[in-house]
């Protein structure tokens, strides 16, 4: 099953955002027994095994690693490249979970006395203007100070001076405070703190104050880097060429995506993390605090550099993810169960986020229950029907199909910037968006609409067939909201 993945996707996993991953993660969990409980530790390998088979099958690309309730963690690499099948020791290409690297790194700054997240821009910066100086640290590491989604293209050769010149003439897009907006300008800003506060390069800090001693040895960018070691993409180009568009990452992308790293290191980064022995035990529990809603009705919050879901059946949970147009990756911590789930992907058709899910999946043996929309509503203990919801759904699906149909890319440009959540606008430059949108127009733009269902954690379900073929396509739409409902995930499962 494909379900919603993030920008820089490939062909059948279109541009996404994690919120209805994880969303579906929350249905697919609270219908499973603990396998901690229930399933007894055979069980559990020989369901792991099974989701390492589907993805194999599936022609994953890439390296998993799982750690259950203290044991060693399994590590699984899987697909021929040029360098031959990846491990847990090869380097891969985290995305935006970057921003995780950087709040635990600002919070070392904060635990050494070095900084203060009530601290602004104006306390920091003397070039701060007058718009930006009451900016505070938490503002940046919570996507609420306004800062805009990007302001150039992650393979500009943008140096840390010019970047700070560019980002304070840049518009607010939002008063400081005001409104939750996800925004990779401001993690790279909160880089450039680190190394303003501690005198250290933003690479030298993580590897002398943050990782010194852990046994983290490779997360980074130049630092350790080694092409040979990398992960490819699946037209064979190493990371520090298709991510970072050269031998470096540089300030449109440091501190808020591009780091590498190996499956076996985030696995042991985030234990030690969670025992206190990288940040106090008091900056682990701000860092994992939910703070801000992720957008009207999400149902997620944003900590400081990761998301933080909370669930009647499960308690709480943490993840982040990150993409561009050639790899993906994700991470997720299911604390009250003990499981943590890493995956990173090359792969055109099985993203880092669909392997997670497949991965949860196989290990609680359980399946997504829907309803339709496009039949009348049933009413609940006599309840009059929420016609006026299932009106929005189906006009907001209509919105899509109509769009992403269309031959105009004018049309789906408008699309994506109508109905887009703020966070999933954010994920990617708009030039990838519409290059996703024209991989999903060639797939559906034949197709047509047979049935509309929506899940009970916040998917709708697109059922379309070919009129001639009658081969069934299954389009995955994640949204948020009560009254103007916006996307914030997209997925295809042919």
């Amino acid at each position: 099953m494909t379900i919603s993945t993030n920008p820089g996707r490939g062909t059948l996993q279109k541009i996404a955002c994690i919120m209805a991953v994880i969303s579906t993660a929350i249905g697919l969990l609270a219908c499973a027994a603990d396998p901690d409980g229930a399933t007894n530790r055979k069980a559990y390998h020989d369901r792991l095994e099974a989701a390492f088979d589907e993805l194999e099958a599936k022609g994953f690309t890439g390296v998993v690693g799982v750690a259950m309730n203290g044991e060693a963690p399994v590590f699984r690499g899987m697909g021929a490249a040029k360098n031959g099948v990846p491990d847990k020791n090869r380097l891969v290409d985290i995305g935006s979970i970057t921003k995780t690297i950087t709040a635990v790194a600002v919070m070392k700054l904060v635990d050494n006395g070095l900084l203060d997240t009530a601290d602004t821009l104006g306390d920091i910066f003397e070039e701060a203007p007058a718009d930006k100086t009451n900016i505070t640290v938490h503002q940046l590491l919570t996507h609420s100070a306004g800062m805009p989604g990007a302001i150039g293209d992650d393979y500009e050769k943008l140096k840390k001076d010019a970047f700070l010149k560019r980002m304070f003439a840049a518009p607010l897009i939002s008063a400081p405070g005001s409104a939750y907006a996800y925004s990779n300008v401001g993690y790279s800003v909160l880089a450039a703190i680190i190394e303003k506060r501690s005198g250290k390069s933003y690479d030298a800090f993580l590897r002398e104050d943050v990782f010194a001693g852990t046994g983290v040895n490779n997360i980074g960018y130049a630092n350790g880097y080694d092409s040979a070691r990398s992960l490819l993409s699946s037209d064979g180009g190493d990371i520090a060429s298709v991510s970072w568009g050269g031998d470096q990452a540089y300030w449109n992308l440091v501190g808020n995506g591009g780091l590498t790293a190996t499956a076996k290191d985030f696995l042991l980064f985030r234990s030690k993390f969670v025992r206190g022995e990288i940040v106090s035990p008091q900056s682990v529990k701000i860092i994992q605090t939910a703070h801000i809603r992720e957008g009207e009705g999400a149902p997620s919050f944003y900590g400081y550099g990761l998301v933080v879901q909370d669930n009647p059946k499960l308690g709480h949970f943490y993840w982040h993810n990150g993409a561009n147009m050639h790899f993906t990756s994700n991470w997720t911590d299911h604390s009250d169960k003990g499981l943590v789930i890493f995956t990173a992907s090359s792969s055109p058709d099985i993203d880092a986020d669909t392997a997670y899910l497949i991965i949860i999946s196989a290990l609680l043996d359980i399946k997504l229950s829907e309803k339709r929309m496009d039949a009348p509503d049933e009413a609940a203990d006599g309840a009059a029907p929420n016609s006026a919801m299932a009106a929005k759904i189906n006009a907001f699906a209509t919105a899509f199909t109509s769009a992403v149909q269309s031959d105009d890319p004018a049309d789906w440009e408008k699309y994506i910037l109508d109905y887009g959540a703020d966070a999933f606008i954010a994920l990617a430059p708009m030039e990838a968006h519409m290059h996703k949108f024209k991989s999903i127009h060639m797939e559906l733009k034949e197709l047509e609409v047979t049935g509309i269902r929506v899940t009970d954690d916040g998917q709708i379900n697109l059922e379309m067939r070919h009129p001639v073929h009658k081969t069934q396509t299954i389009v995955h739409l994640g949204y948020a909201g009560t009254e103007d409902l916006k996307l914030t995930g997209l997925g295809i499962d042919n």
